[in-house]
């Protein structure tokens, strides 16, 4: 059972480091152990399809990424409830996978309840919910530009610009202020800022 957890973290680092196949080859061979050792709708097992599901994220799969979120969503409810942290990990990544696809609707109502979850939890990991909340938003404001709608675009932009700098503050009450997640907010902020002064 623990070559299945190796297989499956390396996996994810080759996923991290942009090697897409390896890293599904890795994944895959992770769940299939998993599965020898554990039933169907174990929480081994869940972790194995989410990490599957993020590489399908990655090289843009998003139908095969949320059939697997899905059937991770189903098993962590079994096992843990709505109002667990891990739970609400996979209803923000079910969120993004909609959000990448598109339907922003699905994709707010999923981040929505992960956020309200890690708050709920006092969890820091509130930061990655509004950090896909601005990014929802500001797909939002391209949409209503290639609409013609300025005015709704600046709402969106300055809805996403709240959430993100509500990211920040919760990475600078819970992190050390020069830590990356800091940095990469930070730069975004910068970089809607040039944005609206051109």
């Amino acid at each position: 059972m623990g070559a299945g957890w190796a297989l499956g973290y390396l996996g994810s680092v080759h996923r991290l480091l942009g090697n897409y196949k390896t890293a599904e080859d890795f994944i895959e061979k992770a769940l299939s152990i998993t599965k020898k050792y554990f039933h169907e709708d174990h929480i081994y097992v869940a972790s194995q399809l989410s990490f599957l599901a993020s590489v399908y994220i990655e090289i843009g799969d998003y139908q095969k990424s949320k059939n697997l979120l899905k059937g991770s969503l189903k098993i962590y409810l079994e096992n843990y409830g709505e109002n667990h942290i891990k739970t609400a990990n996979i209803f923000r990544i079910l969120g993004e996978a909609y959000c990448l696809e598109g339907n922003l609707e699905a994709s707010e109502e999923f981040i929505n309840k992960s956020l309200l979850i890690y708050q709920q939890k006092n969890s820091p990991a509130s930061f990655k919910s509004l950090e896909s909340l601005a990014r929802l938003y500001l797909k939002k404001a391209t949409q209503a530009i290639n609409e013609g709608d300025a005015k709704q675009a600046q709402n969106f932009q300055n809805r996403a610009i709240h959430y993100l700098k509500q990211s920040l503050q919760m990475i600078k009450d819970c992190f050390s202020e020069d830590s990356p997640h800091a940095t990469r907010i930070q730069l975004k902020l910068d970089g809607l800022s040039k944005q609206a002064k051109a």
